[in-house]
Formats: C-alpha cells, sequence, structure tokens
C-alpha cells in the first residue's frame, strides 16, 4: 500500500523549481522561493482538516508542497489537490490515519515575514 500512495501522490507532484527546503539548525528550517521569500513554519502542530480548508478558502491560490526527497508542487488547484489528493488520505480530527494501513499525510504551515501562508504536507506512518 505504501508504494501505491507513493506513486499515487508522485503522479499528482512534481519536483519543485520554485521552492528548496534549507536545513537551518541556528534559526530553525527554512522553505526558500524562487523570487527570494523565505517560508519558516508556524508551529510544529500538524493542522487540523479544517483548519486545511479554511486556509484554502481563505487564499485560493496558496502555495501547496510536499516533502519527498525534496520538495514537489501539486499540479492542480490547491482546493482540487487538497479535495481528490491529500485531503482522502489526511490524518483525521481524532489523530488516526484515514486507512489500516497506517498511512497518512499531515499539513504544517509554514508563513512569509508578511504572514503570507504556505501548506507542507508530510507522509507519516504510524
Amino acid at each position: 500500500m505504501a508504494a501505491e500512495l507513493v506513486n499515487f501522490l508522485s503522479s499528482r507532484t512534481i519536483d519543485s523549481i520554485r521552492y528548496r527546503f534549507l536545513t537551518n539548525k541556528l534559526h530553525g528550517d527554512e522553505i526558500l522561493a524562487s523570487d527570494g521569500t523565505v517560508f519558516t513554519e508556524q508551529s510544529d502542530e500538524w493542522l487540523d482538516p479544517a483548519d486545511v480548508e479554511r486556509l484554502l478558502q481563505e487564499h485560493p491560490y496558496l502555495p501547496m508542497l510536499l516533502a519527498a526527497d525534496g520538495l514537489r508542487e501539486f499540479t492542480s488547484s490547491p482546493l482540487k489537490s487538497w479535495r481528490t489528493t491529500v485531503e482522502p488520505h489526511y490524518i483525521t480530527p481524532e489523530g488516526l490515519p484515514p486507512g489500516e494501513d497506517g498511512l497518512c499525510l499531515m499539513g504544517f504551515r509554514w508563513a512569509d515575514s508578511k504572514g503570507e501562508p504556505l501548506l507542507l504536507f508530510l507522509l507519516e506512518c504510524y
């Protein structure tokens, strides 16, 4: 099942040329956009599915990235990518994976110095 989910996610994302992940032990990890904008993680707590939906409603062009051997960008619009690709595999509000295989996606809010958000999704196994 893990290989199937990874292949599924790979088919709906592309390697990002606009964003790259920077490990920064002194100040915390950063995501650097090609225009020089720096994003930092806003909380180490994963977002509830309703919070992801709300962010996407408020910011229709919100960058959505998948951390997978580098950063990958979703190929559809953010809201469509959320509803068709991410949400079915997203951790439940109770903190459980949606299926019996223990795999799930978890989203984290990152923001630039102006507060503009970015969503980063990680594939986790429980």
